[in-house]
């Protein structure tokens, strides 16, 4: 059904046995999706795919024929953690993070009148709340038994504070596949987190560089993590370097170890989805 419209990329360096007990990863964006197959609990990955469709309104007739496309629908996985990206979320403080105030910020925040599910996790003094597609989630709960499903905002706003790679910054910019996430703090508290559409290069930079200056804040001096699946020299990223000259790529780095061709990818590739699982939310 889609087979002229995505590309796809496929790593593997190991031949599971039927007695392995393995471990997936998801993460599911507006438009793509990718997986990550690992032994002892998430941590030695093994196996990696992803699928670009180029649309930007991923639905459940992708993701299944994601999971047809590298047979995942069929293995046995000790377990499954999948972080979903979308632009229905909202941050509020605690003090309003009950249901129907939740309910009530996302009607707002993304247009919609009819929301079905209302989730949310606590991150620092605020709550992040978001709902997800019910045909994407009832997909994934008909799947994989007791699958954990989070928002991947908030996973990333975990890493933020949390991961080596970003604890000393005060930005960080994930892209992936046409979605920019834009995390910035003032020392321990959080300014802002966003996610915006892009389509180029210079999409890119003036929301990085438009959401510093809101927050006076000098490009030349913040140190900026950067997570993606773009190799360093590609217009959007030397680009941001020009005006952002401490940008640091993550490194993954332990307890997370991949093998084979997947530890010759740049560290700052997958991060998200290699490192959700060490999220506590």
């Amino acid at each position: 059904m889609f087979n002229d419209s995505y590309q796809s990329k496929y790593y593997c360096a190991h031949a599971f046995d039927p007695g392995d007990q393995i471990y997936l990863s998801l993460w599911i964006g507006p438009g793509s999706v990718q997986h990550a197959i690992s032994l002892n609990g998430f941590n030695q990955v093994f196996e990696l795919g992803h699928l670009d469709f180029g649309i930007s309104n991923l639905n459940a007739d992708h993701l299944n024929f994601y999971f047809h496309h590298f047979s995942l629908q069929n293995r046995k996985f000790s377990a499954v953690n999948a972080a979903v990206l979308n632009h229905d979320f909202a941050l509020i403080p605690q003090s309003f993070s009950g249901t129907d105030e939740a309910r009530q910020y996302l009607r707002f925040s993304s247009g919609k009148d009819q929301l079905r599910n209302v989730f949310s996790h606590g991150i620092r003094d605020m709550r992040f709340c978001y709902t997800l597609d019910p045909e994407i989630l009832s997909t994934l709960e008909a799947l994989f038994q007791g699958v954990s499903i989070r928002h991947a905002g908030a996973v990333n706003l975990q890493l933020f504070y949390n991961h080596r790679s970003l604890v000393r910054c005060g930005a960080a910019v994930f892209l992936n596949n046409g979605v920019l996430e834009l995390a910035i703090r003032d020392q321990e508290n959080l300014l802002v987190y966003n996610a915006f559409d892009t389509t180029t290069a210079d999409d890119i930079l003036y929301f990085v560089l438009a959401s510093l200056e809101q927050y006076r804040i000098d490009p030349s001096a913040v140190q900026l993590g950067l997570a993606a699946q773009s190799p360093l020299d590609e217009d959007s990223i030397t680009r941001l370097r020009r005006y952002l000259p401490r940008l640091q790529p993550v490194v993954c780095g332990e307890p997370v170890k991949t093998h084979k061709d997947i530890s010759k990818l740049p560290g700052h590739y997958y991060f998200t989805l290699l490192n959700q699982h060490l999220c506590e939310l």
